[in-house]
């Protein structure tokens, strides 16, 4: 039994690692396969401005109405952050698109640059509408390593809480799964359904980053067997969620209760009850008592 919950434990460790472990050769395919040509064509065009500093080209591709007050302040800040030398790589990781109305659309493409000492993150954000695309916005964020390096699913450099959250989300779904097994086998009068979907789900949700340690909580929230592991893409951090296994622990404390209401309605107890005799009636079988009064026998 023991070797047998080892193995459960071990299945659902690695179950766990290859859920924020993604192949980044098939998510760079599906991104080429989804990228707006057209918007990556202009953006890359951005990308490669902003490289040589060439501000005043930009600025002219710039939606007039995203143009603020600070604009030749802000790029020159932005200019800043920017090395003096060509990126040895230059590799798209993201693209999002948003539809307003059937008649604008936002597009924000994601680039990674590698530098010889240092790594580049840029967002291109642009808009088209009625037929014209133009750029509203530009975020860089200087990096000391690589997004795919950075949100790699690793134990290196965490802390108690990171471990913590690890076995959790190992411990939830495998403590629901074996009450969900054990309430399977214990015989309930009716609507085991009822009991097995409360087991399965678990309550609330913890939600917390691998990479940062950054977490949040949602009180009203359900998950199917407490845990859930979500990483989209290579570049992206791996995100664990908890919820809290209410129905298992409930079923668990009304266990023998269940059991005995179950037994009581398959074997009922017979109460019966005599009906009193009355004068003249003739009083037959196993049941009936006769007395005589004293003085018969004499």
């Amino acid at each position: 039994m023991r070797r047998f919950f080892s193995m459960i434990l071990l299945a659902a460790m690695a179950w766990l690692v290859a859920g924020c472990s993604v192949s980044g050769d098939e998510y760079d395919k599906r991104l080429q396969a989804a990228l707006p040509k057209e918007e990556l064509a202009q953006a890359e065009q951005v990308l490669a401005l902003l490289n040589s500093k060439d501000f005043d080209a930009i600025k002219k591709q710039m939606d007039p109405r995203f143009i603020g007050a600070n604009f030749d302040q802000d790029i020159q800040r932005v200019g800043a952050m920017l090395p003096d030398e060509k990126p040895i790589l230059t590799k798209t990781i993201g693209s999002r698109t948003n539809t307003f109305n059937g008649t604008l659309s936002q597009y924000t493409l994601s680039f990674e640059q590698q530098f010889s000492k240092s790594w580049l993150l840029t967002a291109v954000q642009l808009q088209k509408e009625n037929g014209k695309t133009q750029v509203i916005g530009i975020n860089v964020e200087p990096k000391t390593q690589s997004l795919a390096t950075e949100n790699v699913f690793t134990f290196e450099g965490k802390g108690a809480l990171h471990y913590l959250v690890f076995a959790l989300a190992v411990l939830i779904p495998l403590f629901i799964v074996l009450t969900l097994v054990l309430c399977l086998l214990t015989p309930i009068a009716k609507r085991k359904w009822l009991w097995m979907l409360f087991i399965a789900v678990g309550i609330t949700n913890f939600v917390f980053n691998w990479s940062s340690g950054a977490h949040s909580f949602q009180l009203l929230h359900a998950s199917i067997l407490g845990a859930g592991f979500m990483k989209n893409g290579p570049y992206a951090p791996c995100i664990i969620s908890l919820g809290f296994p209410l129905g298992a622990i409930i079923f668990l404390l009304r266990r023998r209760a269940l059991m005995a209401k179950a037994a009581s309605a398959t074997n009922p107890t017979i109460a019966t009850v005599a009906e009193p005799v009355k004068s003249g009636d003739s009083v037959d079988g196993p049941a009936a008592v006769q007395v005589d009064p004293p003085n018969a026998a004499r």
